[in-house]
């Protein structure tokens, strides 16, 4: 009996072992993650006022939000390089690299007012960045992840800053790609 059961401890590990290899083999982790610009495209847009913030928002801004994505994607080390693509510009693979395109459109966007958060306060002067953000395959372009990611700023010393709320706003894409990486809902 003793035997019977060691060689079924023995099969069951084995098993496990083997289950937890093809797993690890299904999820690869690609060597690039390129940051395409955000659309402005305002179809997603909800309201009609949503709908004039989005198509103000200015060129450097977009810019700016791929440069704060870019710089705070690298600091994790989730991905071996990190680039952005211009607009217009597909992704570009070398042999035998795989690779992550970040996009997304905006479903709102408020600039705020640092001056406005710091005398008056109360939510006057909020900030807020709300994107349909998308991960996909750059080979294939099948989606990976889709979710949407939203983050406020109604405060901070003397009023926060614009800057800030960009990192924040970063912050929460990282947690996706994080999410993203390990397949987790």
């Amino acid at each position: 009996m003793e035997r019977k059961t060691a060689l079924l401890i023995l099969a069951f590990l084995a098993a496990a072992i083997i289950s937890g290899i093809v797993l690890k083999a299904q999820i690869q982790t690609p060597d690039i993650l390129f940051i395409e610009r955000f659309s402005t495209d305002a179809d997603l847009a909800d309201s009609g006022r949503k709908a004039e913030r989005i198509e103000d928002i200015p060129e450097s801004k977009l810019l700016q939000i791929q440069e704060v994505l870019k710089s705070e994607i690298g600091k994790t080390k989730l991905f071996a390089e990190v680039r952005i693509l211009k607009s217009g510009e597909k992704p570009l693979l070398g042999e035998g690299q795989t690779g992550w395109v970040l996009g997304g459109q905006f479903l709102d966007y408020k600039k705020g007012s640092k001056a406005a958060r710091y005398f008056i306060g109360m939510g006057a002067g909020k900030q807020k960045v709300e994107v349909m953000v998308e991960v996909r395959d750059a080979a294939s372009g099948a989606t990976v992840r889709k979710e949407r990611v939203v983050d406020r700023k109604v405060g901070g010393w003397f009023g926060g800053n614009d800057e800030k709320g960009l990192r924040d706003f970063a912050e929460r894409i990282v947690e996706l790609l994080k999410k993203a990486r390990t397949g987790e809902a």
